[in-house]
């Protein structure tokens, strides 16, 4: 044990030494003694000693702090967002429109007209045309723009840039504006729902030949309209378009609206669509009449 112990001591001193003539630049030749080996086998004679009770204690290493104590958990909700909730409107302009245009020319200006929905005139004329309102829309009007495709919103009189998916076609013609209604269809198997932008009358100071003119300019324009939003509503006699609602639609119908045929953009609500009731269903105890 002694022998062992003189032994692990010069090997102790003798690795001090060449550490420090290594530290100052003395020797180079004591870069031996830095190998992993010796210094395992001189953590092995250190252990020896300790346990011998000749050596050095141990250094007591420090304890790390102990980690921070959870927070209690909150015995109140937290308070609710102060942002505004989504509303039909809104939902729509997301879907058509994107930034507030602000670049409006005179031509553009005049296409930007809300419409006026009146009630029903005392005296409905024989042979006018008529379309439908779904319950719940919105007017819009798609004005070509000459780079550009305007939104005009009836309900907050304000014009916007059209989206990627309300964008006329580059060939339309400039200063042609489209009169739309936003209404959101079902499908009856499947109950996918689908925005759409149902356009009944076209703002064109052209057609002197009343409401009647303006739908065959409609449909001759109806190729420059975006699909599948888009989607050309039918107008005509409103006897035959009440058996057509009443034969269903992917959407609730509000009323009946009437076109004027000196402005386009007066409306007349004829008369608000009722679906009739079917007759409740009888049971027919079957043991009776055997």
């Amino acid at each position: 044990m002694e022998r062992l112990f003189f032994l692990g001591t010069r090997r102790i001193k003798s690795v001090q030494m060449g550490l420090c003539r290594l530290r100052h630049g003395q020797y180079k030749a004591a870069a031996p003694y830095l190998h992993t080996s010796n210094m395992e086998v001189i953590n092995s004679i250190l252990n020896t000693k300790r346990e011998a009770g000749l050596g050095p204690p141990r250094k007591k290493q420090k304890k790390a702090p102990a980690p921070p104590a959870a927070l209690p958990a909150l015995t109140k909700p937290a308070p609710a967002s102060t942002g505004t909730r989504p509303t039909p409107l809104s939902g729509a302009l997301s879907t058509v429109a994107t930034e507030v245009y602000l670049r409006l020319d005179e031509a553009t200006f005049k296409a930007c007209r809300p419409a006026e929905l009146k009630p029903k005139p005392k005296r409905v004329p024989d042979g006018g045309c008529s379309t439908w309102k779904p319950k719940g829309s919105f007017f819009f009007t798609l004005v070509k723009a000459r780079q550009d495709t305007v939104v005009y919103c009836h309900a907050n009189e304000t014009a916007y840039h059209a989206a990627p998916a309300a964008r006329l076609a580059c060939d339309c013609p400039d200063q042609a504006a489209f009169l739309c209604q936003w209404c959101v269809d079902k499908d009856a198997k499947t109950g996918a729902l689908s925005p759409r932008l149902l356009v009944f009358d076209v703002l064109d100071s052209s057609c002197s030949g009343g409401a009647a003119a303006r739908g065959d300019r409609l449909r001759a324009l109806a190729r420059f309209l975006p699909q599948p939003l888009c989607v050309v509503q039918w107008a005509g006699d409103h006897k035959v378009l009440e058996e057509f609602i009443r034969g269903g639609l992917p959407h609730p119908v509000e009323c009946i609206v009437g076109l004027s045929d000196d402005n386009p953009l007066r409306l007349y609500r004829r008369m608000r669509v009722e679906i009739p009731k079917l007759p409740p269903v009888q049971f027919v105890d079957t043991r009776k009449i055997n």
